[in-house]
């Protein structure tokens, strides 16, 4: 996958991710309706990455805070040689893409 297209994607989930807290907010419970989608987006990376790959992914969007549109600065990951790794999008991306964590290539 290229980067541009992994851009897109986690732009949209951050879109959707503000949108289920702006009604959260205000006193809804989008949770409830949400929950397949949810499940379905776990599917659809599931197919797109390696176990390992995901692990990765989960960690950047979930634990780094990219599904809040804002990393957290103070939380670091690194390699097995002490580098720092998936600092950002494009670090995380690249991290994939070099361990080979993407299923497949795009063909475009």
């Amino acid at each position: 996958m290229d980067f541009d297209k992994l851009q897109v994607y986690i732009n949209l989930l951050v879109e959707q991710n503000k949108r289920e807290r702006a009604l959260y907010e205000n006193g809804l419970e989008p949770f409830e309706f949400t929950d397949s989608y949810h499940q379905l987006m776990k599917m659809l990376w599931e197919e797109i990455l390696t176990p390992e790959g995901l692990d990765w992914f989960e960690w950047f969007i979930w634990e780094k805070g990219g599904i809040e549109g804002v990393l957290n600065e103070e939380l670091d990951a690194w390699d097995e040689n002490k580098n720092p790794i998936c600092q950002d999008l494009k670090g995380l991306h690249e991290y994939l893409t070099t361990n080979k964590y993407f299923r497949t290539q795009s063909k475009d």
